[in-house]
């Protein structure tokens, strides 16, 4: 079984130059290890939602290999190895890869749900079972998981974002992170896997 995607999982876009970070504005208190866990929903476009709001920024420079980019701002970018979609370092030019996420995300886990306190869904907090019995909540995303780009890109993850330490930073209220990571210790992001359950 793949692993869970968590905040920080480094994604990339077929048609774009760089990588990325997924951001996860605010969790759900739903967490492999110390690092939060996403879902379905968590798509959200920078250029729709501000940085802070967003789940997704843009994916540097966009080189579709079919179609035409989308119709933004034409720019120079540099590229170091680590950023790099390929490894590829240097400039590079072309409309900046804005992505226009179509849908949800696609192949998430629907045995593991995340109810979203009705962050993008109102409906979710109120609920506790639907009438089937199925479990309430989105679906978790894995390594299998991918978005589609109205400009023929597809994004997936190259890493889970499962063995990164968590910033103190990443949290809106700094009080959370004591909460969730304990008090600081010479385990405290030692990493706990979950993925055997699934």
């Amino acid at each position: 079984m793949s692993e869970y995607l968590v905040r920080g999982a480094t994604l990339v876009c077929s048609n774009g130059s760089h990588k990325r970070k997924i951001n996860l504005p605010k969790c759900h208190g739903v967490y492999v290890g110390h690092h939060p866990l996403l879902h379905e929903l968590e798509h959200k476009e920078e250029w729709r939602c501000g940085k802070e709001n967003c789940n997704i920024t843009s994916f540097g420079v966009c080189i579709p290999k079919e179609g035409n980019p989308p119709p933004t701002e034409i720019k120079t970018l540099d590229r170091r190895a680590e950023n790099s979609k390929n490894g590829a370092a240097g400039p590079v030019t072309g409309h900046i890869c804005r992505p226009e996420i179509v849908g949800k995300w696609h192949q998430a886990y629907e045995k593991t749900r995340i109810v979203d306190n009705g962050l993008n869904n109102v409906s979710d907090r109120a609920r506790v079972k639907n009438n089937t019995g199925t479990p309430v909540g989105q679906s978790t995303l894995t390594m299998d998981s991918f978005l589609v780009c109205a400009y023929g890109g597809r994004i997936a993850p190259v890493d889970s974002g499962q063995r990164r330490n968590v910033m103190i930073n990443e949290f809106i209220d700094p009080s959370e992170y004591n909460e969730v990571m304990g008090q600081p210790g010479p385990y405290a992001n030692q990493l706990e896997r979950i993925n055997e359950n699934k």
